[in-house]
């Protein structure tokens, strides 16, 4: 039981920071263009975040924090793959 909830607390972590990694991503995209970085990555790397979080949290689903990152993960990857193509057609 503690190794479910610990492996859900990584879960939600990371679903966390892929949030932050795709709204740093959205709202800074103009300053990662002129340091070097494409906000594409950026978006993959919050997509891969994501894709982990998911999974973990169906690995801990038993644990309150296990479904909010199993769930968040899932809806969060299906968010950044609608959202993905279309925003970089439009630039």
């Amino acid at each position: 039981m503690r190794d479910s909830k610990l492996v859900g607390g990584l879960a939600l972590a990371l679903l966390i920071l892929a949030i932050a990694v795709l709204l740093l991503t959205v709202l800074f995209s103009g300053i990662l263009n002129q340091g070097g970085v494409s906000p594409e990555i950026a978006m993959w790397a919050a997509g891969g975040l994501a894709i982990l979080a998911a999974a973990l949290g169906l690995i801990a689903f038993r644990t309150p924090a296990g479904k909010v990152a199993a769930i968040g993960g899932f809806l969060l990857l299906m968010l950044i793959l609608l959202v993905t193509p279309v925003s970089f057609r439009l630039t």
